[in-house]
């Protein structure tokens, strides 16, 4: 029985684990959760892109009533600053409801490019 485990683990069949010596670490990056949840239940990363739909935020400035969009596509980060996570410049947890992982930096960064 061990000699048939040494072989599995020899030849890297399915299903067994690899060490963090036998990965190449250039080719994997650690993407730290941000503890939240987007609207369908998939867990945020950072480093993720999400896309924010359907907002109804609207941003007044003075008498004008200049509404801001936001909906849109967002990379989440760290703001060390303030000590919260957030899509763009916009606060994650408050974003939830809008909030929809569509991706992350590393395999699709064409999702932040302006159109």
């Amino acid at each position: 029985k061990g000699e048939e485990f040494g072989q599995e683990m020899k030849y890297g069949q399915a299903g067994r684990l690899i060490t963090h010596a036998e990965m190449s670490p250039d080719k994997y990056v650690l993407m730290q959760s941000t503890g939240l949840k987007d609207k369908n239940g998939v867990e945020i990363f950072e480093g993720d892109i999400v896309a924010i739909e359907n907002h109804p935020f609207q941003k007044k400035k003075g008498d004008m009533g200049v509404g801001m969009e936001i909906n849109g596509n967002y990379e989440i980060g760290w703001e060390k600053h303030d000590l919260t996570w957030c899509a763009g410049s916009l606060l994650l947890a408050r974003l939830k409801p809008y909030v929809r992982v569509i991706g992350n930096i590393y395999e699709n960064p064409e999702l932040l490019e302006a159109d």
